[in-house]
């Protein structure tokens, strides 16, 4: 007779049925668990740069220390999740090119819904469109058509 045949039988003789229908999987429980609430609290007010920084961080705050895979696997349980930071193009911060941009938003966007409200032009505005892996944003004035590919 197998293992696992002796152990349905003592739980059969102990429980009945019932006892069978239960689902006793071993579940092992994080050290962290019994900190996680003020380990959430802190890193809700204080969000660590990194990973590396969150588990030095825990180690301060409750004595345990962790590798980096088991504090991303906690903390990805409690919900939180990594944001990266994003870069402005060095482009966007030249000066010539924000004064191209007011100079076109003063002397060609702002005037055409005035000149749409006089009767002087058709304006429609569409949202982007993605056609065949290129995106291109469309804005049809009158008789004419403005294309901007952006891809």
């Amino acid at each position: 007779m197998g293992t696992h045949l002796r152990s349905y039988i003592k739980e059969y003789l102990a429980d009945g049925i019932e006892g069978l229908k239960e689902i006793n999987f071993n579940r092992p429980q994080s050290d962290l668990q019994a900190f996680a609430g003020s380990i959430e609290k802190y890193f809700t007010e204080n969000p660590p740069k990194s990973i590396g920084e969150a588990a030095a961080k825990i180690k301060e705050l409750t004595g345990i220390e962790r590798k980096e895979t088991q504090v991303r696997k906690f903390l990805k349980g409690k919900g939180f999740r990594h944001l990266k930071v994003g870069e402005v193009p060095a482009k966007a911060l030249r000066e010539g090119k924000k004064n191209e941009q007011r100079r076109f938003l003063e002397e060609k966007l702002e005037p055409r819904p005035e000149e749409a409200k006089a009767g002087k032009r058709t304006v429609f505005f569409s949202d982007a469109s993605h056609l065949g892996g290129v995106c291109r944003i469309f804005m049809v004035s009158g008789e004419n058509i403005y294309a901007n590919t952006i891809g």
